[in-house]
């Protein structure tokens, strides 16, 4: 569960976009966004009411991930992780791991993730196809 949300940071984060730096300051806002939705829960019955907005949250992270993914290819430009992003990361791991220490915490994490993750599976998958037939 970490796991794929350090992927979602990790690959966001580091991308900018078309401008070169609209990915950076696009998956900031998101991450910022989700932080602040995972701040405000606090019992399961929170976490119920945010769903569907953190499920929107996860898809647009790996959205810009997968654009962000393209632009790198295409332009060769290489994306830095700078402090900020770094910080950024360390409060959503600490905001992700707060609510998995609470009763069903880790499921309800799991289950706002999973579509998200399933994207993010078939755009790795696309990606390593596409590098093996270059």
């Amino acid at each position: 569960m970490i796991r794929i949300v350090l992927v979602f940071i990790i690959l966001c984060a580091s991308c900018f976009g078309p401008s070169e730096r609209y990915f950076q300051r696009q998956s900031r806002e998101k991450q910022r966004e989700l932080i602040d939705v995972l701040k405000k829960i606090e019992s399961s019955q929170d976490f119920k009411m945010a769903s569907k907005r953190l499920e929107r949250l996860f898809q647009d992270l790996v959205a810009l991930m997968e654009q962000a993914v393209v632009y790198q290819q295409k332009s060769g430009f290489a994306f830095p992780i700078e402090e900020d992003d770094r910080a950024i990361s360390q409060e959503l791991q600490a905001q992700l791991a707060r609510i998995a220490m609470m009763p069903g915490g880790l499921e309800m994490i799991e289950q706002s993730q999973l579509e998200a993750a399933l994207k993010l599976q078939k755009v790795e998958e696309r990606l390593l196809h596409d590098r093996q037939t270059s």
